[in-house]
């Protein structure tokens, strides 16, 4: 899920994204926010995991 709202208090724009990796995110905060002309933001990462595939099953080596 990804979206923006607008909240009230000390800042004007919540927004939820998600990233591949921490170079993605530091990407998109000091270039992609920049070119809007986006000057300050506040960040903080919240991850868990939900669902995790399984290792796969090594076959038993034939004797």
């Amino acid at each position: 899920m990804h979206g923006a709202f607008a909240t009230s208090g000390p800042s004007n724009l919540h927004a939820a994204a998600y990233f591949p990796d921490l170079t993605a995110l530091y990407g998109f905060l000091s270039q992609d926010l920049v070119g809007l002309g986006i000057t300050h933001v506040e960040t903080a990462i919240v991850s868990r995991a939900a669902k995790r595939t399984p290792a796969p099953v090594q076959p038993v080596p034939s004797r």
